[in-house]
């Protein structure tokens, strides 16, 4: 089970899992008046996506707030994968004097591949987690995350959500009825969010 843990994005990703190209092709658009539109969109799902599924998909450097570090538990887990890289740790002592946690005292275990779960830290051998400040957000822990810094590295499946909601939208502008009650996403999607959501 993960620490009440809260995320924060310090720099958005350079790019989006698909073009406005890849998305016109999908949505079989042939002109460039909703090229602005389709942009919007393909943003939004990815946001979407990334919120269901608890997955970083494009390259980040984000931020974990805890208001502490665990207790009678060796490892801190991170609600979100994949982590590339943690860059520190940093933690407000008892004193409420901001410290840096040494790199030696912990190491990143992150699932690969398309379907790894939540990253963590675990504490080094003949170390313990500093005693904390009694505060909001006393341990913070910088990183970069996300499967790559192109659309192309992340995996088809996420990429399929997007689509299908991009497309969705595009065609749709209100929620349909399927079977008597309305949706707002398309046939499909929840397959594959179930398929890549990580459990908190």
């Amino acid at each position: 089970m993960a620490l009440a843990v809260r995320v924060s994005e310090i720099t958005p990703p350079a790019a989006e899992p698909l073009t406005v190209a890849q998305l016109k092709a999908h949505c079989v658009v042939t002109h460039d008046n909703d090229d602005a539109l389709l942009a919007l969109y393909g943003r939004a799902a990815r946001l979407y996506v990334e919120a269901v599924t608890r997955r970083l998909l494009i390259t980040r450097t984000v931020e974990f707030w805890a208001d502490g570090f665990p207790h009678c538990r060796r490892d801190l887990w991170l609600p979100r994968a994949p982590i590339q890289s943690v860059t520190w740790v940093k933690y407000y002592d008892q004193a409420g004097t901001l410290q840096t946690l040494s790199s030696a005292a912990y190491s990143l275990e992150s699932p690969g591949g398309e379907f790894g779960q939540n990253a963590r830290l675990i504490l080094a051998t003949d170390y313990q987690w500093p005693a904390t400040q009694c505060r909001s957000s006393a341990v913070m822990v910088r990183a970069v995350g996300g499967y790559g810094d192109e659309g192309d590295d992340v995996a088809e499946g996420l990429r399929g959500m997007i689509r299908l909601l991009v497309a969705h939208w595009h065609s749709t502008r209100e929620a349909v009825v399927i079977g008597g009650a309305p949706a707002s996403v398309p046939h499909g999607f929840d397959a594959l969010m179930w398929m890549y959501r990580i459990e908190p």
